[in-house]
């Protein structure tokens, strides 16, 4: 389990041997699940980047980017797709949270099992 303190989050350490199990048996469930979030991040930051390309070929064969020069028509593409873009930007911040969540969890697993490992000792 982690707690957020400010924009860092930290973990709550178990401090019972039970306590230690207990969460040691919950989270591969959580880690599939943080799992299954990360492919679905994937597969909308896929879907917003054909977006982007679509809105992109469109205003190119529209004839609507006409700048003399390659500045200019890198400016009135970024112009006409603001919209695909903010949404590209929006999922991949949405992916980034989900893998940093995975890590997280994957981390505080490694660290129970280092723990229950010195328990057992």
């Amino acid at each position: 389990m982690t707690q957020t303190t400010g924009e860092v989050k930290t973990m709550d350490i178990p401090s019972t041997k039970e306590a230690v199990i207990g969460r040691l048996l919950a989270l591969p469930a959580e880690i599939a699940g943080a799992e299954r979030d990360v492919l679905a991040q994937n597969e909308r930051l896929a879907e917003m980047e054909c977006e982007l390309t679509a809105a992109s070929d469109q205003a190119y064969l529209t004839d609507r980017i006409d700048g003399k020069n390659a500045e200019l028509r890198a400016a009135q593409l970024r112009q006409m797709t603001q919209n695909e873009q903010q949404a590209d930007w929006e999922a991949r911040l949405s992916r980034a949270a989900a893998m940093s969540r995975l890590t997280i969890l994957r981390t505080e697993l490694d660290a129970l099992r280092s723990v229950a490992g010195l328990l057992a000792s």
